[in-house]
């Protein structure tokens, strides 16, 4: 990013777009990362980055399909065959900032500190099929069972060490030491219960 080569960076972006080999199942999700290095000095580094993830999935399974119909005699639905409701969907977003410091001391000490800020969003609208023994006519008998979900995580860390080659014995061994502080916070939301396959 300048003559001197003191100044680098990165940058990685992307968008996919998918269907399944399950009917009416189609995700997609776009996503961004990017990164700066710099040279603060001749024996010091600095990065900085951000990363970003958003998933959108319409249409997805939760569990699976019945074994055995009300008659006893195994189910013989198509492998295709999605159980999920045409209201379904699940949503997540993803968010990162880090930055990171290297020096490295002339008498082969090295110094690392590094600090991290994550947020992660969730949302969802499912369906489950259980106690599910269906009349092999009909289809009769499946009971669904909703959930409606949404949820916020959120992280700081910060951590550091030193270390220095060291040899003893005869042996090259790197001694180290360091610190490390993480706190985390989850908040969740949930709404279950029996549902009509037709909502």
């Amino acid at each position: 990013m300048n003559s001197e080569g003191s100044l680098r960076g990165r940058v990685v972006t992307g968008y996919q777009d998918q269907d399944s080999w399950l009917d009416r199942y189609h995700k997609n999700k776009k996503f961004l990362y990017g990164v700066v290095d710099a040279d603060i000095t001749a024996n010091t580094i600095l990065s900085l980055g951000y990363d970003y993830e958003k998933a959108d999935t319409r249409d997805p399974t939760w569990g699976g399909l019945p074994d055995f119909y009300s008659n006893g005699s195994l189910t013989h639905y198509n492998r295709s065959l999605n159980s999920a409701a045409d209201w379904t969907y699940y949503h997540t977003e993803i968010q990162k900032v880090y930055a990171d410091l290297v020096h490295n001391f002339d008498n082969g000490w090295s110094f690392h500190v590094n600090g991290t800020y994550a947020k992660n969003t969730f949302s969802d609208k499912l369906l489950n099929l259980y106690s599910a023994f269906p009349d092999e006519s009909t289809g009769e008998g499946v009971t669904g069972y909703g959930s409606l979900d949404r949820g916020k995580r959120e992280l700081t860390s910060v951590d550091g060490y030193a270390s220095e080659p060291v040899e003893l014995l005869g042996r090259q061994h790197q001694l180290m030491a360091g610190l490390s502080y993480s706190r985390q916070h989850n908040q969740t939301y949930s709404q279950d219960g029996v549902t009509d396959l037709d909502e």
